[in-house]
């Protein structure tokens, strides 16, 4: 997806609104014509030095603000309907955001979008060390690992952009020790991890059930399946699994009951190895789980494990990954910066690569942003101080975004595609 594609939206909304204005030629207004934005959306780009971020209008690449923060981001995700930044400050125990200014009001008969100037919200979320992001539906979980030395205990915030529109969060849940931990919104459950005290791991070991009560959660049950050693997670429509030293641990949702299995390490998995990160997709049946660089297909219905060789053999590792908005396009940005587009709803089939990074920095490893309205995904390139544009339809490289600054991070935000409004 290149500028030119860009240019070519901006030509047909001008076209659109020279139409609007032919009075002589065109039927009598109706008040919703002028309710849809044309638009490819903004992207929200961080930098540590000085520490602030800057929000891009993909529509001509231009600079739409540019923001102060308290301190440098250390990860930036979308809110779950993509109206606001979401900027993780762990090492300060602080998480900020900036409403990127697209957003759709249900008016009935009708979406209602809007597209005002960015703003850095006045609300900022103070807790240790928050590091764990999640999003399921309309909500959002942040997990707030907390800080042993300090006697700091962990805890967990949801929020939406309802919420965050209203300058607060939808509830919050203390826990009773600090832990590496993670949390999984499923509506009005949540599904968060219990550490045992007294043991010198910082990961947790089981699964608790827990239920909103008004600006609070209950505890429900925790899970007699284990899962030692815990870290990372995913949610889709029915499951929301859990990477464990032994396996992964797949709790299944039907309605308000939930049950939990284990599904073990895939045969050959090397000595050590466990599945640590889980990626998927809300429209996809099975999960994808990283163990160190190695990529395994996971179906939690028939409890299997199998491993997708993603390099092809290359003697390459993982530097990031990320899904596309349709769950169509899985990509891997390896240590030698070919970019992989995987199939994953075909057997993580590999459709093809292309390089997008000449030099990789030591400190500074580029991330990977996904348009929900659009197929083009961004790749941050601190090396150059640019972004790679690339079309996963084509899977080409479009022309760089040039920062003139090194990006530590960037996430889109924007109106959904028509894909993406239908679900």
């Amino acid at each position: 997806m290149s500028r030119h594609l860009f240019s070519l939206s901006l030509l047909s909304l001008a076209l659109a609104l020279s139409a609007c204005n032919d009075k002589d030629t065109l039927p009598p207004e109706d008040d919703h014509d002028h309710d849809h934005v044309e638009t490819s959306g903004r992207l929200v780009v961080g930098q540590a030095s000085p520490a602030s971020a800057h929000v891009l209008n993909l529509d001509d690449t231009s600079t739409l603000g540019s923001f102060t923060l308290d301190y440098a981001p250390s990860a930036i995700y979308a809110s779950p309907d993509r109206r606001y930044a979401v900027l993780l400050q762990r090492t300060n125990d602080q998480t900020q955001f900036i409403d990127g200014g697209l957003w759709q009001e249900d008016h009935g008969d009708h979406l209602h979008d809007y597209a005002e100037d960015p703003l850095l919200l006045a609300l900022k979320l103070q807790g240790a060390r928050p590091t764990h992001y999640e999003l399921h539906d309309e909500l959002a979980a942040l997990f707030f690992d907390g800080n042993a030395a300090s006697a700091q205990n962990a805890s967990v915030t949801t929020f939406s952009d309802a919420s965050l529109g209203n300058g607060g969060v939808e509830a919050t849940l203390a826990l009773p020790i600090a832990m590496h931990g993670t949390a999984e919104p499923r509506g009005d459950f949540l599904l968060t991890t219990h550490r045992e005290s007294g043991t010198e791991s910082t990961l947790p070991v089981a699964v608790d059930l827990y239920r909103r009560n008004a600006a609070g959660y209950d505890f429900v049950q925790r899970f007699t399946e284990p899962c030692p050693g815990l870290h990372g997670s995913y949610s889709n429509h029915d499951y929301s699994l859990f990477g464990c030293t032994d396996g992964v641990l797949a709790v299944a949702q039907s309605g308000d009951s939930f049950s939990a299995g284990k599904i073990a390490n895939a045969a050959g998995m090397a000595a050590g190895a466990r599945i640590g990160t889980v990626v998927g997709h809300h429209d996809l049946e099975g999960f994808g789980g990283f163990a160190g660089h190695d990529l395994y297909a996971i179906d939690p219905a028939a409890a299997t494990m199998t491993r997708v060789d993603w390099a092809a053999g290359a003697a390459v590792t993982k530097i990031a990954h990320a899904m596309d908005a349709h769950g169509e396009h899985f990509l891997i940005l390896d240590s030698a910066g070919m970019l992989h587009v995987l199939d994953p709803a075909n057997g993580w089939a590999t459709l093809g690569s292309l390089p997008v990074i000449t030099t990789l920095v030591e400190g500074q490893a580029p991330t990977i942003a996904v348009s929900h309205a659009q197929d083009v995904a961004f790749v941050t390139d601190p090396a150059s101080s640019s972004i790679a544009v690339i079309d996963l339809a084509t899977r080409t490289l479009g022309e760089r975004i040039d920062l003139g600054f090194a990006p530590t991070g960037a996430v889109w935000l924007g109106l959904p595609g028509e894909e993406e409004h239908a679900h």
